[in-house]
């Protein structure tokens, strides 16, 4: 018999210490690898990826070109990489939320999401998991806007649109002190992913976006970490303004309007509900009270209508005294808007950094 406890506890050594080989810190780590079209970008990032990485899954959203392949034939070299294919093209949020499902399947602890174009560094991924593995945070993304390189490096357009982007998620989601929320590259936990409903999140690029916005109404945490901005290596963006950021505009305001709900209505109601929107038609109708007047006075003088008609606006309708008391009502509103973030604001503190997560399972 001790013998063969010998044997046993042995074999569980070997085991365990093989099982722990590829783990950070004692944890099981998969990236999630969506790729379109990448032939030439791919390899780079799988060549990249880091020992302790215990599985890499590669989505290929129906590419036309040779991506596939070449992930296939490196697979023959390194059995951490697995190969999924969509046969149509769904959108780069589709090809992860493919890959996010199935590293759940098989139980990883840490999911890494890292595009396959070679724009991310792959040595980054470490500070990407420390805040998860030490309970810090649920969620963590790069930032390539801390460092103050981003401007030199990212073309001048892409830039201000990020930063347009960025403003409007913080507003959405709530994640004020998120920045720079277009980034591909970010990581979680499993708990967090696995109360994530895949089903309702945007498919296609703005899937960051939408992720945020969802992680916002079930209180995950969230932080950024600082990460270098990599351009020109290469990659062929298919980033199209009137198809993808203008779609995500409309996303982001349906999705700010679905989160105040759900958060402030259904689950906990809160009374900057009517401050967001008694200030959104306050601001809305004296704001478009206002246009009018503006051109009305612009516009009626030069037409070709009567004395009466002209008092009738310039001196009721379009009055100084009107014109006043709708400015007065436009900054009021305004001012109910900004009330309504500052205390949406302070709801979300608990979204940052170093509070108890609500995904822990003995949560007192």
């Amino acid at each position: 018999m001790p013998v063969l406890w010998r044997i046993i506890h042995t074999l569980y050594f070997v085991v365990g210490l093989g099982c722990l080989y590829n783990m950070y810190r004692k944890k099981s780590v998969f990236l999630i690898v969506p790729a379109y079209e990448e032939e030439t970008q791919i390899l780079k990032v799988l060549t990249d990826m880091p020992d302790f990485v215990d599985k890499v899954i590669v989505v290929d959203d129906g590419s036309k070109d040779k991506t596939g392949d070449v992930v296939q034939k490196f697979a023959e070299t390194d059995d951490r990489v697995e190969l999924m294919v969509h046969v149509k093209n769904k959108g780069v949020g589709a090809a992860r939320f493919t890959g996010f499902r199935r590293a759940i399947d098989e139980g990883a602890d840490l999911l890494v999401a890292i595009d396959g174009d070679g724009q991310m560094d792959a040595l980054e991924i470490k500070h990407l998991l420390d805040p998860l593995v030490d309970d810090v945070v649920d969620f963590t993304k790069a930032n390539r806007l801390a460092s103050g390189e981003a401007w030199k490096i990212m073309p001048r357009f892409r830039f201000f649109a990020n930063a347009i982007l960025t403003l409007l998620t913080k507003i959405a989601s709530g994640y004020w002190h998120i920045t720079d929320t277009q980034a591909g590259f970010f990581a979680m936990t499993r708990e967090l992913a696995e109360n994530i409903d895949y089903d309702d999140l945007y498919n296609r690029y703005g899937c960051e976006n939408s992720l945020l916005i969802h992680m916002s109404v079930i209180n995950a945490r969230a932080q950024d970490v600082p990460s270098k901005p990599i351009y020109k290596v290469g990659e062929n963006s298919r980033i199209r303004v009137w198809r993808d950021w203008f779609p995500l505009v409309r996303l982001l305001n349906k999705g700010f309007f679905w989160r105040i709900f759900q958060k402030y209505v259904i689950r906990d109601f809160h009374p900057l509900v009517f401050f967001y929107m008694t200030g959104l038609v306050v601001s809305f109708i004296s704001a478009l009270y206002l246009f009018v007047i503006v051109v009305g006075r612009v516009i009626i003088p030069r037409m070709d209508v009567t004395a009466a008609t002209r008092e009738l606006w310039l001196y009721t309708i379009a009055s100084p005294l009107v014109s006043a008391l709708v400015l007065i009502f436009f900054v009021l509103g305004a001012q109910m808007l900004f009330f309504a973030m500052w205390m949406d604001m302070q709801e979300s503190q608990h979204l940052k950094e170093g509070n108890r997560s609500p995904f822990m399972k003995n949560q007192e």
